[in-house]
């Protein structure tokens, strides 16, 4: 699925093996959501909010103006980004997240655990509290609380957009049906 609107994408997969592709540079804000994971995922957007929930995403790539947050529930092998600031996270671990060069800040976190955390950006924020991370990279270690991203390049609140609100009912209900008809 591709998207090149000018103010906002929405793209969705609910089933898995997606490939979400939002591809100009342009747009305000992308919002990309892989229900059971195994997507290739990439965004150029201005702000990228993009999320693996299943995991095993091998192509999870993010190149923005201003903000990518890459979430990924296990196993995303080749998560990238640059961008002003970058914001990885790796829920269950064993992820390979990779913070490049000519990016200002990089939050990278791993609760899950095993994962590698390479930072090349000018400023680095790590986190593993699941254990076993191997952190490598020529970005500088800060240990500053995270930076305040003004109201001006990052659009205003939290509440996830209407297409995640809908995944978010219309994948359990699957996995119910799913569930009731195997085998």
């Amino acid at each position: 699925m591709q998207c090149d609107a000018s103010t906002k994408c929405e793209s969705g997969c609910a089933g898995g093996k997606c490939k979400l592709d939002c591809n100009n540079a342009n747009t305000a804000l992308c919002e990309q959501t892989c229900a059971h994971g195994a997507c290739d995922i990439k965004c150029t957007a201005m702000n990228c909010e993009s999320s693996c929930l299943g995991g095993h995403c091998t192509n999870f790539k993010c190149t923005a103006g201003e903000n990518c947050t890459q979430n990924c529930g296990l196993n995303c092998t080749n998560m990238r980004c640059k961008a002003k600031e970058c914001d990885q996270t790796c829920t269950k671990g064993n992820c390979k997240m990779y913070c490049e060069s000519g990016s200002d800040m990089c939050i990278m976190s791993c609760p899950g655990g095993n994962c590698l955390l390479h930072c090349d950006g000018t400023k680095c924020k790590r986190d593993c509290s699941g254990g076993g991370c191997e952190m490598s990279g020529s970005g500088k270690e800060v240990t500053t609380p995270r930076p305040t991203i003004s109201a001006i390049t990052k659009p205003s609140g939290n509440a996830p957009g209407p297409m995640s609100a809908a995944l978010a009912l219309f994948v359990p209900g699957i996995a119910y049906i799913l569930s009731v008809y195997e085998y």
